[in-house]
């Protein structure tokens, strides 16, 4: 985030609300990243 902002040429909090409004998401978070959580966690006896 810090990086793409100095790119825009905008202060970080700027930047997240530009994203905000335009409905880009900060993270992508998807099935496999899911899946590797609960793994995880299972692992961990979390779950």
């Amino acid at each position: 985030m810090g990086y793409a902002s100095q790119l825009a040429d905008m202060q970080p909090n700027t930047f997240r609300q530009l994203l905000k409004q335009r409905n880009i998401p900060l993270y992508s978070y998807d099935v496999e990243d899911f899946e590797l959580d609960l793994k995880n966690l299972r692992e961990l006896g979390k779950l």
